[in-house]
């Protein structure tokens, strides 16, 4: 079963993230919303313990049903993450060749800073979210699949060894992590590179106690007779909810409700009974929701091709279109200060090259990456986990 309800959830909070890293000074810029888009990575770390959990939890029986398990999870984060880490090393050598040979000088030095060279073997470990480094490196957004691929080998472990006590664990360590970001990180639910492990650990086994808890509902007698009266006035109170929620300004650590509220989404939608359940079900919400993973891992190309066109546009026009504002708390450079208009038209620019971009990835590199590790998890073990890839 695929929850495409989920799926187009999934997609939405893609988009919202991808918008909230264009620095364009458009109308939606200052948008609380936006500005706490953040915070809808929670929600893919919840709905990856919940549908991890309903594809996987009762398959991983054994050592090589686990091994079976990891194999097609780094298959599913890996090569994308590969292709786009790429990319980046590709557009450091052409400013290195440029400094060298043509003696242009750019404000960071190639392979320095967040591109150091030396970040490039943990980001091909997918260990470089895991405290190694003082800063996000690279593509910056892939911070979560780091700490997500570790957190999904935990969860595996847990399910083969400990599995009678696993609900216990589940909430012990939902627990932990919340608690460990809410006193360690500076920025609460802002962790990344630093405490973003624990910012994971809280969002994905949060969502496998969803889970159970779906099941248990859809078990009850009298859900099918209640359900269809209850869940759609549930679903229009919960996203009232959440966006009034994410539309205070600065948040902070008011951040810390977003993993139970969006545990709750998840766990309403999950039934997929009422009319929001229908528009994330429609054949563009299924769209988005199927190339989410690449949108959310291109979106900063497309962000430093724009930026760098608006660069020489700037200098060949010999007009800034640079400029300085505050995003919260946080001082920010953004795209087209000067014209709010140009700005939202450029961010409908980037929206649509996301989406292109996002479509060609997942054909050829997301979805050829993720069969070629299936059929090596197949060969190990044929019968066992052959549909929950």
């Amino acid at each position: 079963m695929r929850f495409q309800v989920l799926d187009g959830w999934r997609g939405v909070c893609a988009l919202l993230v991808a918008l909230l890293h264009f620095p364009a000074f458009g109308h939606l810029f200052h948008l609380p919303l936006l500005r706490n888009a953040y915070l809808f990575v929670d929600f893919f770390f919840v709905l990856s313990g919940f549908v991890i959990t309903h594809a996987y939890g009762r398959r991983l029986t054994d050592l090589a049903a686990l091994t079976g398990y990891a194999i097609r999870r780094f298959g599913r984060l890996w090569p994308l993450h590969a292709v786009t880490l790429g990319v980046f090393v590709l557009i450091e050598l052409c400013k290195l060749l440029a400094g060298q040979g043509l003696g242009i000088t750019f404000g960071t030095p190639p392979f320095t800073g967040i591109t150091a060279a030396e970040a490039i073997p943990t980001n091909l470990a997918l260990i470089h979210a895991l405290g190694v480094h003082d800063n996000n490196t690279w593509n910056g957004p892939s911070w979560s699949i780091s700490t997500e691929f570790y957190v999904c080998l935990l969860f595996g472990l847990l399910v083969l060894t400990a599995r009678r006590h696993l609900a216990i664990l589940a909430a012990v360590i939902a627990l932990s992590g919340w608690l460990a970001v809410a006193i360690l990180s500076p920025r609460y639910m802002g962790a990344t590179y630093d405490y973003g492990f624990f910012r994971c650990l809280c969002g994905f086994f949060l969502g496998h106690l969803v889970h159970r808890v779906h099941l248990a509902v859809t078990e009850w007698p009298g859900f099918r007779q209640t359900a269809f009266r209850v869940l759609p006035l549930l679903e229009v109170a919960g996203v009232g909810l959440l966006i009034a929620g994410l539309s205070v300004p600065d948040l902070e650590a008011g951040g810390l409700a977003s993993p139970p509220a969006f545990a709750a989404i998840v766990l309403i939608f999950s039934f997929e009974a009422g009319p929001l359940s229908r528009l994330l079900s429609s054949a563009p919400a299924r769209w988005l929701g199927t190339r989410s993973y690449s949108i959310y891992m291109v979106h900063m190309i497309v962000v430093f091709v724009l930026w760098l066109g608006t660069s020489m546009a700037q200098k060949s026009l010999g007009r800034p279109l640079f400029g300085q504002t505050m995003a919260g708390k946080t001082e920010m450079i953004v795209l087209f200060h000067r014209d709010v208009w140009l700005a939202d038209a450029v961010t409908a620019l980037y929206v649509l090259c996301v989406l292109a971009l996002a479509a060609i990835t997942h054909r050829w590199i997301e979805e050829p990456g993720r069969r070629l590790f299936n059929d090596l998890a197949n060969r190990r073990r044929p019968a066992r986990l052959a549909e929950a890839g």
